[in-house]
């Protein structure tokens, strides 16, 4: 009969002292299953979210109450003015609106499941800005009573009106793009070959 033993590598600070050590073969702290930290970036995606929703449906609820009828104007380009979207994100693609709620409902479930396999924390804060994004233009269309239209309220001179779900999209999406370009560059890195080897070993 044959066992293995398998050891974690551990670094020693130069004071002598050991510092938390991660799997070699995961990157995952020792002790701590890719489980364990899949749920942990998953609730992290998701408490971003919440925060994003929390934040827009705020907003927008003030810009319904203080922007009726009139516009404030804040600084330079940059207008607080109420407008309704049936479309997309930053005015586009009016015609479609119920076909864009199902569009965002279906990227809020598919968002949720994506969050657990976050490679990275900035990845999970990255769906998480996302799905709250999403998450939150969707509850426009469906508890506004604006016939599926998302409420919008900052308003340039240079580009469609759009609220704060609309710039979340937008951040975590560019988020996601630096985390991609930055994946290939680790999977082409070496292995690290320091710390204890595993050990094999016959028992008869």
């Amino acid at each position: 009969m044959s066992g293995r033993e398998e050891r974690t590598e551990v670094s020693t600070n130069p004071d002598g002292s050991q510092s938390q050590a991660r799997d070699p073969r995961t990157g995952n702290v020792a002790g701590l299953s890719w489980t364990t930290t899949s749920w942990w970036r998953m609730a992290l995606a998701l408490a971003v979210a919440a925060v994003v929703v929390t934040v827009d449906q705020v907003t927008t609820t003030l810009a319904e109450r203080d922007l009726a009828g009139h516009s404030i104007h804040v600084l330079g380009p940059l207008s607080l003015k109420l407008e309704y979207n049936s479309g997309a994100a930053f005015s586009l693609g009016r015609s479609l609106t119920w076909e864009l709620a199902g569009l965002a409902a279906a990227m809020v479930v598919i968002l949720v499941f994506v969050s657990r396999r976050a490679p990275s924390i900035m990845a999970a804060v990255a769906v998480g800005l996302v799905l709250g994004g999403a998450a939150g233009n969707l509850a426009d269309r469906l508890f506004r009573g604006h016939d599926g239209a998302v409420v919008d309220f900052i308003y340039t001179t240079f580009w469609p009106t759009f609220n704060v779900a609309d710039s979340c999209i937008v951040i975590g999406g560019a988020l996601l793009v630096v985390v991609f370009l930055r994946s290939p560059a680790k999977r082409r890195s070496p292995p690290s070959h320091t710390g204890t080897r595993p050990e094999v070993g016959n028992e008869r």
